[in-house]
């Protein structure tokens, strides 16, 4: 078994960059472990999984940086550019990893707004939130983790700060980095990138970070439990009103979401020795959520007794109040289960909300009004509604799951949701999404909420997969204008890599 595996290890190349195309000597190369997760996950292919080329996550993740870094505002540092300057030096940074100093300083009012330049980047970089809802073996965060990791280092080399890379990869792991896949084993090998690139700084054998709260398995589309459908109610209500939490008013509902965020930050410290009764407390408080929220939906929605058809003169009503009692009682069933389940601290808690999983980004009681990340990326499964099974459920949540649809098209409505005003959303979709009319409902609603920036029309990306694809760069927008998009196409990866490729 050892023989064979070794073997296999054999036939990969080791980078020092996992988004970099080109070969070095050190770290694991990204391909390895995304063949590793396609051949692991034998069904992967029918569920629309596909491993993402290493040159296309390269440019993915650097436009998406790119253009948040062309978001940030400067002028409090008494720098002013015009934006073909800060277009120049952000892209000098970023896919070069040079600093045009002329061009920087000749923007600078004087030394003190140069300095303050640098720490207000590292600033901002510090504070991105970046996301993958379909994260699968984790290629795009992990290119971004890489991109922000060498833009630091350069920004040390600059200032003279110390440099230190193993606290620089961690801290960026813990603030910075989200995502989510339905399957456990494309979170377990997209955990293993993020520890094996600890690993590769470490001077010394470290104990490795716990990333259970942040790279997540869970239903990215869907919350459910059991099988039922379990949406939170996140609604801001107020003081005097109450909901899920009980009697309890904003102030408690908020110090709830602080101190739940606060022990999922600590679980992310390797050296904490209370693990195991951490994550049981974090695992209740998440338990408690669900059976409030049921609760409530019996109290203010259910329907407790049996209807009795004599009391209803027209049968549709009959039906309806019957399809309510059904529903009712599968709500107390499912508390029963809750309840149950508390009681069971080794069996697995499997349900997933946004706004209960990462509050300090997205839940409305902690990010007052301006929540969300600041980059959403990835390659969503390809999966026709018409070989989904359950397709209600998303047709009564999305507004686009209408006719015929795909999965992409739900997460892309999804990521403009996940996405903060103004933030940055970049997926690699099948090239259909443009001309078909079975999108016609996704796409409006993608160009009501963005300005689109980039697009790439390239044929052959996945080897696995007969399919043109389309990239897009686009930013969340209230008010959107579309008047430009730069559009490139080429004919192939290698074709594109070789810059063999026309701008339109």
């Amino acid at each position: 078994l050892f023989e064979n595996l070794f073997l296999f290890f054999n036939q990969y190349n080791f980078t020092i960059y996992e988004d970099d195309p080109n070969d070095h000597t050190v770290a694991v190369d990204p391909e390895m472990l995304g063949h590793i997760f396609e051949n692991l996950l034998e069904d992967n292919k029918d569920k629309g999984a596909y491993y993402t080329p290493k040159e296309i996550v390269h440019y993915m993740c650097q436009e998406s940086l790119t253009e948040y870094c062309l978001n940030l505002d400067f002028s409090d540092c008494g720098i002013n550019m015009i934006d073909e300057d800060k277009r120049n030096l952000v892209e000098s940074i970023i896919k070069r990893k040079e600093i045009n100093v002329e061009l920087l300083k000749k923007s600078c009012q004087s030394e003190k707004s140069y300095e303050s330049w640098f720490r207000q980047l590292e600033m901002h970089l510090d504070k991105v939130k970046i996301c993958d809802p379909a994260i699968g073996s984790g290629a795009f965060p992990m290119g971004l983790l890489q991109e922000i990791f060498s833009i630091k280092e350069l920004i040390a080399y600059e200032t003279g700060k110390a440099w230190k890379p193993a606290e620089t990869k961690l801290n960026i792991i813990q603030n910075s980095i989200y995502g989510v896949d339905i399957e456990k084993g494309a979170v377990d090998i997209a955990r293993l990138r993020f520890w094996l690139s600890l690993v590769v700084d470490e001077e010394k054998p470290k104990p490795l970070p716990n990333l259970d709260y942040k790279i997540v398995v869970g239903d990215s589309l869907i919350s459910k439990f059991d099988g039922e459908i379990v949406e939170i109610d996140w609604n801001l209500k107020t003081e005097t009103q109450t909901d899920m939490f009980g009697n309890e008013n904003l102030q408690n509902r908020k110090k709830f979401l602080e101190t739940l965020t606060e022990k999922q930050r600590e679980y992310f410290n390797p050296n904490n020795k209370n693990k195991t009764a951490l994550a049981g407390e974090i695992r209740n408080h998440k338990i408690d959520v669900l059976v409030n929220q049921l609760e409530l939906m019996v109290k203010t929605e259910g329907l407790e007794h049996p209807p009795v058809k004599i009391n209803f003169k027209d049968n549709k009503k009959f039906a309806v109040a019957q399809q309510r009692y059904q529903q009712t009682q599968n709500w107390l069933h499912t508390i029963a289960k809750l309840k149950k389940l508390k009681q069971h601290p080794d069996e697995p808690f499997k349900h997933f909300d946004w706004k209960l999983y990462f509050p300090e980004v997205l839940n409305p009681y902690l990010v007052n009004g301006n929540g969300g990340f600041d980059i959403v990326i990835g390659n969503p499964p390809y999966v026709s509604n018409k070989e989904l099974r359950d397709k209600s459920s998303f047709e009564s949540k999305y507004k686009t799951a209408k006719g015929q649809y795909d999965l992409f098209s739900l997460f892309i409505e999804l990521s403009l949701l996940l996405c903060k005003e103004k933030g940055i959303h970049s997926f690699i979709i099948p090239d259909s999404y443009v001309g078909r009319s079975t999108f016609a409902y996704s796409r409006s609603n993608f160009f009501s909420l963005s300005n689109c920036k980039k697009l790439l029309h390239i044929n052959n990306v996945f080897e696995s997969a007969n399919v043109s694809s389309l990239i897009y760069i686009t930013q969340k927008s209230r008010n959107p204008r579309n008047s430009y998009i730069s559009y490139i196409k080429a004919t192939s990866v290698f074709d594109w890599k070789n810059s063999n490729y026309s701008e339109i």
